[in-house]
């Protein structure tokens, strides 16, 4: 009996000795955990922050970056309104140009049809003149006048005439007058060709009443006008340069 006794005490003993030993195992254990755990809390919070630290970093980077593209954007925007504005600028100038000188070229056409349609005008208002006097003069008067002419014109009508003596060409040789021309007449024309050209020229002779009195000497490409039709076109030239 006293025997059970002792070996239940060593038996209670020994437990509590155990439960002593495994509480101090346990105990350690659980510092050691905690410990660890403190570690890897601690590790995890440092890491945390440095990946928030980088995260941080990534966004004014692209804080950064967005702005820059803005700037850059705006940059773009500007040279290219500036360079839209430049080439509107050159067009318009281009289409100003253009314009002007379309406006010029316009105005010197405007001016020589207006020049042409004055000569024109000019010229027809001879022309109607010079027709005019050839009905409202009698043909008695049209012959004085164009005896008298034919006297001048034969006695100095050819002595101004210089390059008379140069024309090789006499194959052409004409006597155009208002009235019939004479003998007379035909044979102080002929000798005084001949005194400046050395030559015996033969006229063919034509009438043409539209000369309203005097006549016209065509030998070659020279032309001798004495007629009253030339002398009104030659002063109405006069009067119109003059104006």
């Amino acid at each position: 009996m006293l025997l059970l006794g002792v070996l239940i005490f060593l038996e209670v003993i020994i437990f509590i000795f155990l439960v002593f030993l495994l509480r101090r195992v346990l105990s350690r254990n659980i510092t050691s955990a905690t410990q660890r755990l403190d570690t890897l809390t601690k590790d995890y919070m440092a890491k945390q922050e440095d990946v928030q630290k980088k995260l941080d970093e990534v966004k004014d980077i692209y804080q950064k970056k967005i702005a820059e593209a803005k700037e850059e954007a705006e940059k773009i925007r500007l040279e290219a309104q500036r360079q839209a504005n430049d080439e509107r600028d050159k067009i318009i100038k281009k289409t100003r140009l253009e314009t002007e000188e379309m406006i010029k070229q316009a105005q010197k056409v405007r001016e020589s049809l207006i020049v042409d349609m004055e000569r024109q005008i000019k010229s027809k208002a001879v022309e109607a003149a010079c027709g005019l006097m050839d009905k409202v003069l009698s043909e008695e008067l049209r012959f004085m006048i164009h005896e008298y002419m034919m006297r001048q014109f034969l006695d100095t009508g050819l002595s101004s005439i210089s390059n008379i003596g140069n024309i090789d060409d006499v194959s052409r040789a004409k006597i155009t007058t208002a009235f019939k021309l004479d003998d007379n007449a035909q044979k102080i024309i002929s000798s005084k060709i001949k005194e400046k050209t050395g030559k015996d020229i033969v006229f063919s002779q034509e009438e043409d009443s539209s000369l309203i009195a005097g006549l016209v000497i065509t030998i070659g490409s020279l032309v001798i006008d004495g007629s009253l039709k030339w002398m009104i076109k030659d002063k109405a030239r006069g009067v119109a340069n003059s104006n």
